[in-house]
């Protein structure tokens, strides 16, 4: 079973960019104009997971630090790196993607998993 430990400071709402309805547990990237979206590529400025989703131009959460819950959107081992897919989901990341965090537990497509956040760097 997937865990979280969520210090406070580690959150930040902002205005969603699109409708995030449904969307909780999926990997956020801040949008040029400092909204948040769904990632939807390797190399997106990952931001951390959707904690609350809201519908467009309402705040939505981010977990950007600590322990977090995040959608697989194919099989993970713990310890590999993450990224996202085309959809927001976890995968494992590979040299020059943008990293979401460590994967603590395994799984598998639409597993829910925990994974250590420390969002931004490469792998």
């Amino acid at each position: 079973m997937a865990w979280e430990q969520v210090p406070e400071a580690m959150e930040w709402a902002q205005n969603a960019g699109a409708n995030l309805t449904g969307k909780a547990m999926y990997i956020a990237k801040v949008a040029a104009d400092g909204d948040i979206e769904l990632a939807a590529a390797a190399t997106d400025a990952i931001l951390g997971v959707i904690r609350e989703e809201n519908v467009a131009d309402r705040p939505a959460t981010v977990q950007m630090g600590g322990v977090g819950k995040v959608i697989c959107g194919g099989a993970v081992v713990a310890g590999n790196l993450l990224t996202s897919d085309g959809n927001g989901k976890a995968i494992a990341a590979s040299a020059t993607n943008r990293v979401l965090g460590m994967a603590l537990m395994n799984g598998d497509a639409n597993d829910v998993i925990s994974v250590l956040l420390r969002p931004g760097a490469t792998a």
